[in-house]
């Protein structure tokens, strides 16, 4: 199997701490991926998670994060954030408001990153 990258470990890190105060610890299972080009190569982590009636497909690559709530998808791409840091500690805080009980698309829409919701 493919070994993870340091973004993530760092990002299953800060998303396993935003979630730990909602007494929920993630199952997260690897699967060797594709890069951008779709050659064979790397590895993504996946978790799938409900609380408070929604669903969580939860979805950390090498170099970028997103999660499928509900059916929409909330992309966290390096290209949206000046560097892995900031894109993992967004991701994390995103969730966190999420699992807090604000709605995705407002959470989605907080300051720190140039897009909301990915587009269907």
């Amino acid at each position: 199997m493919d070994q993870t990258t340091p973004f993530q470990e760092d990002c299953r890190a800060r998303v396993d701490a935003a979630l730990r105060g909602h007494e929920i610890e993630p199952r997260y299972e690897t699967h060797a991926g594709q890069d951008e080009a779709g050659a064979p190569g790397g590895c993504f982590l996946r978790a799938e998670l409900t609380h408070g009636g929604r669903f969580y497909d939860l979805y950390i690559y090498p170099a970028e994060a997103a999660v499928n709530i509900d059916g929409t998808w909330y992309a966290y791409e390096r290209h949206d954030f000046p560097d892995a840091d900031s894109l993992a500690s967004a991701f994390a805080a995103f969730l966190g408001r999420c699992f807090s009980g604000e709605n995705p698309a407002d959470a989605a829409r907080r300051p720190g990153r140039s897009a909301g919701p990915a587009p269907d």
